[in-house]
């Protein structure tokens, strides 16, 4: 004789007859600046400490509260205004001040509290101004010191001074930084300050690669390509960094390069799309053919 299943097995058939799985549905809200308009270009998020969302575009800076935008623009009557409407990137300080990075107008400081925003431009009369008016990254790191990736290499703000030290490429010094084209700026978690340098020129596919910055020395560890070595990066066009919540360290480059870096080996682990596992990267390899011509003149073409 069979014997007969029991009563809550029987009931849990009976609720996923009647109960059929769904997946969770996402909702977005669109939000929308003053004018009504959809923002052309994002280049750059961040959130203060009182929980305002900062908006840097190519229509200027926006402040989200939750509920409306505010926007700051560039008004050519008004010498503390914004200095472009064309943002890179964006960071906020302890102190509660602001960061932009721009292209062609260098970099911004605005401070929220008196809506006055103070510039810092390159000078050739002064060798401490900034390197260059072309500015892609900003970061504050855990000591409170700003850096700026720009155009002629890596600045660190001096607060006190208000002026910039600079680390540039050497000729034939391997410890200097490998490109004066700094796209992207990360600390990792053991305080650790990574480079992304490299532009996306065709005819200048060598140059560029990941720097691993000895703050105390002001040295650098390169990480490039090597066409002879399967665990290096595939590109040295590095224009992300991230580590991830398990510690998992990712460096993604122009064209088809995503990696996971072993930072104690300094090898990486290449993750390519496979049209035979959609599962993996989902898109094809960028179209050389579509890569801008070293004859443009902006360092950062594909933030457009």
């Amino acid at each position: 004789m069979t014997p007969k299943p029991p009563f809550y097995f029987i009931l849990l058939f009976l609720l996923m007859e009647t109960c059929p799985v769904t997946s969770q549905e996402i909702l977005f809200n669109k939000v929308l600046p003053p004018e009504g308009k959809v923002f052309s270009h994002v280049s750059g998020i961040t959130q203060d400490s009182q929980g305002y969302m900062w908006f840097a575009t190519k229509k200027g800076l926006f402040k989200y509260d939750g509920y409306q935008m505010t926007s700051y623009n560039n008004n050519p009557e008004d010498s503390n205004s914004l200095a472009t409407d064309a943002l890179e990137a964006i960071c906020i300080d302890a102190t509660g001040v602001i960061w932009i990075a721009t292209y062609g107008k260098g970099l911004e400081r605005f401070n929220p509290a008196t809506g006055i925003f103070t510039h810092f431009r390159n000078d050739s009369n002064d060798m401490k101004s900034l390197s260059s008016d072309n500015v892609a990254a900003v970061f504050v790191d855990h000591e409170g010191s700003l850096w700026v990736g720009t155009g002629n290499g890596l600045d660190r703000f001096d607060a006190q001074t208000g002026k910039f030290i600079h680390f540039r490429n050497r000729l034939n010094d391997s410890t200097s930084i490998s490109c004066n084209i700094v796209a992207a700026i990360y600390e990792d978690r053991q305080g650790t300050l990574w480079i992304g340098t490299g532009t996306v020129y065709v005819g200048k596919e060598d140059e560029g690669g990941l720097n691993r910055m000895d703050k105390k020395t002001g040295t650098f560890t390169r990480y490039q390509h090597d066409p002879k070595n399967p665990q290096s990066l595939i590109n040295n066009k590095v224009r992300s960094i991230f580590e991830d919540s398990k510690g998992n360290f990712w460096v993604g480059t122009a064209g088809d390069g995503l990696h996971m870096m072993d930072r104690v080996s300094g090898t990486f682990q290449r993750h390519r799309y496979d049209p035979a596992h959609p599962e993996k990267l989902s898109r094809p390899p960028l179209n050389k053919a579509r890569r801008p011509s070293r004859q443009t003149k902006r360092p950062f073409p594909c933030r457009d």
